[in-house]
């Protein structure tokens, strides 16, 4: 008893430093926004390096939505997934055939989120090591390199020269990394709530076929008010998953129409270059899997 005070207290200290770093991510992210527009105003007479920073710029303002509706709707998620797991829990003491329909459907969640996951990763990790690479080769064969940043960004303050460069590289590296992050959890969590709804519904669905209604008039009420319950049960988590994500959605389908023809104008821009098709398709397609 004399434990429970400081117990709570620990909680509460670790939820708000929890808070705490999602708000400082979601400032660093929005930060980003602004080296990359004055690069578009700089460039304003050059399509291929607007449309080129554009992409990018949509995605960071998506991953942007995303935190601040994880961040609005923090509570409802872990509720969510903790509803989940006690749901998956109860199949497995009850039905095995529910077991089978949810543990498919969690290992199928798992595969969909890590491809997910390795698309944005290999594309966040080809822009950063991209002039890495380039100084490598530059040293090697003894040539001038101009220095570039992994992304198209313009400071205001002198970012070509040292020690400028290197601290808008790691600045860079690191808004890639919590892009990255946020966008394969919260869409990652998306994945596996909709297809964890999707087993349950099923599940639901054998077990109504499975009633017996030639066995005791209570415990066929039983089985249908179980039933019932239960469905009662996956509406509402229906809902909740619609009210979080409907933003999230929007924001994507509209976002992502816009990076679909930036993307396009860029691969039939950049035919010729093989390492530059390579990036630009994995992004087409990590988009895409965002769409689908």
């Amino acid at each position: 008893m004399g434990h429970s005070p400081n117990t709570g207290k620990d909680t509460r200290s670790g939820k708000g430093v929890f808070s705490f770093s999602h708000i400082i991510s979601l400032l660093f992210v929005i930060s980003a926004e602004y080296p990359m527009i004055s690069y578009i105003m700089y460039h304003n007479d050059d399509m291929e390096l607007i449309t080129a920073t554009l992409s990018v710029v949509f995605t960071n303002l998506l991953t942007a939505i995303k935190i601040i509706t994880f961040l609005v709707y923090k509570q409802d998620f872990w509720q969510m997934m903790q509803t989940f797991r006690q749901m998956h829990q109860q199949s497995v003491q009850t039905m095995g055939k529910q077991d089978g329909y949810v543990t498919e459907a969690n290992k199928l969640a798992a595969r969909l989120g890590k491809a997910y996951c390795i698309s944005c990763a290999f594309t966040g990790l080809y822009f950063f090591l991209g002039p890495i690479v380039k100084i490598i080769i530059s040293k090697m064969r003894g040539t001038i390199y101009i220095r570039e940043l992994p992304m198209n960004m313009k400071f205001p303050f002198n970012d070509v020269d040292s020690p400028g460069y290197e601290m808008a590289f790691v600045y860079t590296v690191f808004v890639t990394i919590v892009v990255v992050t946020y966008a394969s959890a919260v869409d990652g969590l998306f994945i596996s709530f909709t297809i964890n709804l999707r087993a349950h519904f099923q599940a639901l669905q054998q077990d109504i076929r499975n009633v017996d209604f030639m066995q005791a008039e209570k415990k066929v009420q039983s089985e249908l008010i179980s039933a019932v319950d239960y469905h009662v049960n996956l509406l509402n988590l229906s809902t909740i998953l619609r009210f979080i994500y409907m933003p999230i959605v929007f924001a994507q389908f509209l976002i992502t129409s816009l990076q679909v023809g930036v993307i396009i104008y860029q691969i039939v821009t950049h035919m010729s270059s093989i390492m530059a098709l390579l990036v630009y398709f994995s992004f087409f397609g990590s988009i895409m899997l965002q769409l689908f």
